[in-house]
């Protein structure tokens, strides 16, 4: 089996997730029905010409990088023909990629939003600081390659996920990217809490993924700092 068999049907899922969830909101982005509108978190740019041809040409050059990368991984790692696996492997596997896919995230993320590193790989994706679905993956080709890519592909790799599988992870996880950047509260925020990325962007501070970890990165800064004003006590009257 060729690694093309391995990961032309995942990347073809991310494609079509991408188009069929971004396009069906820039409709509502542009006729702006009343169900839509009353779901807004803020007021989002209005969407021209210029920026959907300005958006997509760079997200199809995205799309053309990583399929090219990917390919070359697969085509590393395969050495046998898929086996389909049984519901607790594909449920185990499943949940091994959400996680590895939450920490780099995470950590990948935190670390370019640092002064040095975020003009020349996170800014650009910045650029929308009230963002809409359709620019959910406008980025520069560094943070394309770097960060977004290994999120979706590394662990399948790794794990020499079944394509079907491998698909429906892709899938999910394109449409989860789409949805978090959409503006709009449509979903449960148990579920999709798409106002929590909002604020990210529109403050490029904190918020840089999975509540929990933000949530221990806030609750370990806040220890440092009180950790940092004893020490500055104990010196004071040594």
């Amino acid at each position: 089996m060729s690694a093309l068999d391995y990961w032309l049907l995942p990347a073809t899922s991310i494609v079509a997730t991408y188009f069929l969830t971004s396009h069906s909101l820039l409709l509502f982005d542009i006729f702006q029905p009343s169900w839509y509108k009353s779901r807004e978190i803020s007021p989002r740019p209005k969407v021209t010409l210029h920026l959907y041809l300005q958006v997509m040409s760079k997200t199809l050059s995205h799309f053309l990088i990583s399929f090219i990368i990917g390919f070359a991984l697969w085509s590393l790692r395969v050495d046998r023909a898929p086996e389909v696996p049984s519901l607790p492997l594909a449920a185990f596997q499943i949940v091994i990629c959400y996680i590895f896919a939450e920490l780099f995230f995470w950590t990948s993320h935190f670390i370019v939003h640092q002064p040095a590193l975020f003009r020349r790989f996170h800014a650009l994706h910045h650029a929308f600081p009230r963002p809409i679905a359709l620019v959910s993956m406008y980025c520069s080709n560094w943070e394309m390659i770097f960060i977004n890519l290994p999120i979706s592909i590394l662990m399948p790799i790794v794990l020499q996920m079944h394509p079907v599988l491998n698909s429906l992870w892709s899938s999910g996880l394109t449409f989860y990217i789409v949805m978090k950047h959409c503006g709009h509260n449509i979903t449960p925020k148990w579920l999709l809490d798409a106002e929590y990325h909002d604020v990210h962007h529109s403050t490029s501070k904190g918020n840089y993924g999975l509540k929990m970890i933000d949530e221990l990165y806030v609750a370990n800064q806040k220890n440092l700092q009180k950790f940092s004003f004893f020490q500055h006590l104990v010196k004071g009257n040594l």
